[in-house]
């Protein structure tokens, strides 16, 4: 094909030429930049159900997802998010003032990878498929 021969002139791989407008900010607005991210949830999922797909790859995509939901966690549970407070040294007010409504509902609009993970979790145990010890 013409694209994999003009890479080859080139000198670059097609991970490379993927890779580059990923990477520098110089390329941030050009269409191959905008193209590679819309169709990134394809891209992902044919490179999962691929025979030859690198193996460590799920669990590359486990951390990911670990340090994402991490950091919106952290910015929820941060002193800013308004969750934030020592039990030892919380009052009165602010433990009748707790509400896990209130709580569950600013994870799902703070949170929404973490909350909507929770949310898939509790669904498989509502169902049955994972074992609740």
């Amino acid at each position: 094909m013409a694209i994999f021969e003009a890479l080859a002139d080139c000198r670059m791989t097609v991970s490379q030429f993927l890779l580059a407008p990923l990477t520098h900010q110089h390329y941030d607005k050009h269409p191959v930049t905008k193209d590679i991210l819309l169709h990134s949830t394809d891209i992902i999922g044919t490179i999962l159900v691929h025979p030859m797909r690198n193996p460590n790859i799920i669990q590359h995509l486990t951390k990911l997802a670990k340090n994402s939901y991490l950091k919106e966690i952290c910015d929820v549970a941060s002193m800013q998010g308004g969750w934030n407070f020592g039990v030892s040294t919380a009052t009165t007010k602010q433990l009748d003032d707790f509400g896990l409504d209130d709580m569950a509902c600013d994870f799902k609009a703070h949170a929404p990878g973490f909350g909507g993970f929770i949310g898939a979790l509790l669904g498989q145990m509502q169902r049955g498929l994972l074992k609740q010890d």
